[in-house]
């Protein structure tokens, strides 16, 4: 699928009938039954319907993706730096929120792929332990260059430490309207 130039798609992992875009932009193949006459159990895949999907948080755009729950083994939702599996509801799937963002990150970007951005070569990253690159994945965060946190096109998306993302929210335009919001509002 691509709808506009340059637009590239991949397959969510470990979630069947999702997919994510290079820029920013989530598409369910899931379809609701809504036959007259008939016992409505719930969604099915049709791979010939497409609905984008994405709400917006409190900061953030997020998908709300749903997921049959025996893949928990084959598919850990650790691979995306989730502790928790989530609970099946009454039909057995599973529904787990995801920034967008991220789903950007580890779908176009993802850090064992090119561990350079971060200034290790791949052959030091693939010399260390397991553990070592766990912590390291969880430890980054993703910087939105622009500051715009509903612009999650890749090219506006950047790993960082929890300190460069702190510094760069500091030297944006965006902070600077903060303080001076704040500071009109003590006079």
């Amino acid at each position: 699928m691509n709808l506009i130039d340059n637009e590239k798609w991949k397959d969510v992992w470990g979630f069947p009938g999702y997919e994510i875009s290079s820029y920013g932009r989530c598409a369910s193949h899931w379809k609701m039954d809504r036959r007259k006459g008939r016992r409505c159990d719930g969604n099915y895949l049709d791979e010939s319907y497409t609905r984008f999907i994405g709400t917006i948080s409190k900061d953030y755009k997020i998908a709300a993706l749903r997921r049959p729950a025996g893949l928990t083994v084959s598919h850990p939702l650790s691979h995306y730096n989730k502790l928790t599996e989530g609970i099946p509801d009454k039909v057995g799937m599973v529904r787990v929120v995801m920034p967008t963002h991220k789903l950007v990150m580890w779908h176009f970007n993802y850090l064992d792929d090119n561990p350079e951005q971060i200034g290790i070569t791949k052959n030091e990253w693939l010399s260390m332990p397991e553990r070592a690159r766990v912590i390291i994945r969880q430890s980054l965060e993703i910087n939105h260059i622009d500051h715009d946190h509903y612009n999650n096109r890749l090219d506006n998306l950047e790993y960082v430490t929890k300190v460069e993302n702190a510094q760069a929210y500091r030297n944006s335009d965006k902070f600077q309207e903060y303080l001076k919001e704040n500071e009109n509002k003590r006079r």
